[in-house]
């Protein structure tokens, strides 16, 4: 008992002589501010990280770089939390790869977040958006917006390497490193240095121009969202044999049939900044020529049927950049499309066994290019056709082969607003080859099919 009670006065007396030493000056200032700022001083603000798993890349440490360079006074909130009120503020999917492809849905989105900061607790989110940058690498797309604020304060972007962290802290400073101070931001302008030349900003088309949509000349051919055509038709059909040798083999031929055609191409994304799917668009063409009808030599009427359809995809590159004003281009187009040209005759008895009727089923491979002349438009095209089906004459013959092939052209003049007079013309050839042999009961060396239109009408390019 007495030998425990003469410990404990010792370590008094060691405490007391060590606490003497210590200078007084430590006591009067007080302790340092420690990391955590008082709740008075503290500002809260939502950090939102998306993508940033290729190249190594987590989405953790690029959370920690923009984190890193915040002000003390900056407090994060749980993440979980800003999940929860995204999920009420009715944004529940990725953002990234709708900004860039429906710049529309921006200030919506964003608005989303500006609501959801609120909702949470916090002064503003740091959006920090990962994605490719153009050259190579990757870029991080920053965004800040302020609590119940539908559009951001800042946009920019930070390259993702061993800078991201103080180029981060560069763009955010105009707005967060005033938190909690207690002075005003200073708003007179700053002097301008006389020895350094005002820098223009660079054009990057990787940056702003992604998010936003294109600038697109209206009523410009490589630039339109629709092409849209209806004419007058004039067609005709030359069919005959060739090296004919049974006498059950008849040609047939008419010219002008008159009829309409209609023809139309949209392209979908064209007022987008996606330099491939802005010029991906969808074509279609449609003719007939009613109330056509045929005869024999002798008189024999003979009912006719006559339509043509087709639809594919078309890609066009204009050959120099647009600008806002309309400026004229050459461009170029392939288009890959099906369709069908039937020209039924149909009549009973050994005439309907030799009239020539057919029905291509085929697939289209096509070039095209327009070439600017002044006020008016020069557009030639050709194409590959591969039968799939053919219809009677095909069939009449053993070993048919067969093939076709078309060329056109035209001539577009521009009245106003994008209306426009058209004349084309197109001639279609398809090409037969058999192998009779002694005793079939049609025997020809080939035939040969060939049409031709000529159409006329106003046209409306948006």
């Amino acid at each position: 008992m007495h030998s425990l009670s003469s410990s404990t006065r010792t370590g008094a007396l060691l405490l007391l002589g060590a606490l003497s030493v210590v200078p007084a000056k430590a006591f009067a200032d007080g302790p340092k501010t420690s990391a955590k700022v008082s709740v008075q001083n503290e500002h809260a603000l939502a950090l939102y990280v998306e993508g940033g798993k290729a190249e190594g890349t987590k989405a953790g440490d690029i959370r920690d770089e923009i984190a890193a360079g915040l002000p003390e006074t900056v407090r994060l909130i749980d993440p979980k939390d800003l999940a929860d009120a995204l999920g009420k503020a009715g944004q529940k999917l990725p953002i990234g790869a709708t900004l860039s492809a429906f710049p529309g849905q921006r200030k919506a989105i964003l608005g989303h977040f500006g609501k959801a900061a609120a909702d949470a607790g916090a002064e503003g989110v740091i959006i920090a958006i990962v994605k490719p940058k153009k050259g190579g690498g990757q870029e991080v797309r920053l965004f800040y917006v302020k609590a119940g604020e539908p559009d951001a304060d800042i946009e920019t972007a930070a390259p993702l390497d061993a800078s991201f962290g103080k180029a981060a802290k560069t763009a955010l400073d105009p707005d967060i490193s005033t938190l909690g101070s207690t002075k005003k931001p200073e708003t007179d302008t700053p002097k301008e240095d006389p020895k350094k030349p005002e820098e223009k900003p660079k054009e990057d088309d990787s940056d702003s121009t992604v998010l936003a949509q294109s600038k697109r000349p209206p009523n410009t051919h490589g630039r339109e969202i629709l092409d849209a055509f209806v004419a007058l038709d004039l067609g005709g059909r030359f069919f005959n044999y060739h090296d004919g040798i049974s006498k059950n083999l008849r040609s047939y031929t008419v010219f002008p049939a008159p009829g309409i055609a209609v023809a139309a191409s949209v392209y979908p994304m064209a007022s987008l900044k996606l330099p491939i799917l802005q010029n991906i668009g969808i074509v279609g063409d449609f003719r007939i020529q009613p109330g056509l009808s045929s005869k024999t030599s002798d008189g024999t009427k003979v009912a006719t049927t006559w339509n043509r359809f087709d639809g594919g995809l078309r890609y066009r590159q204009p050959l120099a950049k647009q600008s806002e004003k309309g400026d004229k281009a050459v461009v170029l187009g392939v288009t890959g499309s099906a369709g069908r040209d039937e020209f039924l005759l149909s009549a009973s008895g050994a005439l309907g066994m030799e009239a020539p009727s057919v029905n291509y089923v085929f697939l289209r491979a096509g070039l095209d290019a327009s070439f600017p002349a002044g006020p008016i438009l020069l557009v030639a095209k050709a194409g590959y056709l591969g039968s799939l089906s053919s219809g009677s004459v095909y069939e009449r013959f053993r070993n048919s082969k067969i093939g076709g092939i078309d060329v056109g052209g035209g001539v577009t003049v521009p009245i106003a607003l994008g209306f426009e007079a058209r004349l084309t013309g197109e001639y279609i050839r398809w090409f037969y080859a058999f192998t009779p042999l002694p005793g079939d009961p049609y025997v020809a060396g080939g035939a040969l099919d060939q049409y031709v239109h000529l159409e006329l009408g106003p046209a409306y390019v948006f």
